[in-house]
């Protein structure tokens, strides 16, 4: 999985979330409407490890390990994780 393709299919297709979670198909949120994402498979644990670590920052993981969710913009898309 590639995240920031996502991130970047995510704006060219005017979502305003992207949701990220293990054993789903990558989601867009298009006009209040949740959309998988086509040709891509299901997320793996390894999958949504690595796209996490590599958008968000120490203080940001912390949270998350804390609260087991987290929500934050990248690109003017929330990420939505949990």
């Amino acid at each position: 999985m590639d995240i920031h393709g996502l991130l970047r299919l995510a704006v060219e297709r005017k979502a305003s979330d992207l949701y990220l979670k293990v054993q789903a198909v990558p989601t867009l949120r298009i006009d209040g409407v949740l959309t998988l994402i086509e040709g891509e498979p299901m997320l793996t644990t390894q999958d949504t490890l690595n796209a996490f670590e590599s958008i968000t920052t120490q203080k940001q993981r912390e949270r998350f390990y804390n609260e087991l969710e987290l929500d934050f913009a990248r690109s003017g898309i929330i990420i939505t994780l949990g």
